[in-house]
């Protein structure tokens, strides 16, 4: 399933579960518009949101017309219609997945102006990733001059086995042990981030 289809199919979720969950109210104060990237979602998220604030029934039929704002829609009116039959998904599960998939993108998307600003605005743009990244669920954000004492701190312990990089020539010519300081340089659009990401990983 290709990244866009894999979130529309995580955001149809969500409506399904906001149309049809009665613990909505908890769903709804842990989402917003931003979280949703599909136009159609974002609508009917919306006016399920208004609904729900003016203390409105919120079913098929309330939740298109508050949507629609009068203006008939067959799109618009096939996709509630089609959110109201489905069954209700593991809500948490669901969100979590789609915040997740918001920060990547966005992280993705900062990495990638990377590759053409100067040093001052790649300063500022890792600055943003490093915020992104405090933001994610079970992550500890630490600030520079923490980093900078952990990575001297690390740099006193000696760490026997070298890292393995499943390449030949890389393992065969770089000891590079845990937690050692590692550099990537090379032209633009040659893969370094996806390199990065997958010795990562």
């Amino acid at each position: 399933m290709h990244e866009d289809e894999s979130r529309l199919y995580f955001e149809h979720g969500l409506i399904v579960g906001l149309l049809n969950d009665s613990n909505r109210g908890v769903w709804l104060s842990e989402l917003s518009e931003s979280d949703f990237s599909n136009d159609l979602c974002r609508t009917v998220f919306s006016a399920i949101k208004r609904l729900f604030m003016k203390r409105a029934p919120i079913e098929a039929v309330t939740v298109y017309e508050a949507a629609a704002g009068g203006e008939p829609s067959q799109v618009l009116l096939d996709f509630i219609s089609d959110a109201q039959l489905r069954s209700v998904p593991d809500m948490r599960y669901y969100i979590d997945v789609l915040k997740e998939k918001a920060l990547l993108e966005g992280i993705r998307d900062k990495a990638q102006a990377l590759n053409y600003c100067g040093a001052d605005e790649a300063s500022r743009i890792i600055g943003e990733i490093n915020g992104l990244m405090v933001k994610k669920r079970d992550r500890q954000g630490v600030g520079f001059s923490d980093a900078s004492q952990m990575f001297f701190d690390n740099l006193n312990h000696s760490y026997s086995p070298l890292l393995r990089w499943d390449i030949g020539i890389l393992d065969d010519n770089l000891r590079i042990s845990r937690g050692d300081f590692i550099a990537i340089g090379a032209h633009p659009s040659v893969g370094k981030t996806l390199f990065a990401t997958q010795e990562a990983l």
